[in-house]
């Protein structure tokens, strides 16, 4: 498996807790950044220009992507955010 589909947390399992891929705000996560900003623009003005039925397609893809990004998530992540926050009720969401 290619190691892009791997969230953070599997890197840090696989290569330690003190990995990163890059430091902030290094030339290569500049070009990251910006690379989002360009994607998120191209596809605003595609959606802008759609008809509505379109709209409502691209909308239901989105919802879509978001459910099945949201089901992949792992207890793991839950349960950093309620240590990070103190918070037990963050493990829960």
């Amino acid at each position: 498996m290619s190691e892009f589909w791997y969230t953070v947390y599997t890197m840090q399992d696989l290569y330690g807790e003190s990995y990163t891929s890059f430091t902030l705000f290094s030339p290569t996560h500049i070009f990251w950044l910006v690379l989002c900003v360009v994607i998120c623009a191209v596809v605003a003005v595609i959606y802008r220009r759609s008809s509505q039925g379109m709209r409502r397609k691209f909308e239901l893809g989105l919802a879509i992507l978001i459910f099945f990004g949201r089901s992949f998530e792992t207890d793991r992540h839950h349960r950093d955010r309620s240590v990070e926050t103190g918070d037990p009720a963050a493990s829960s969401l």
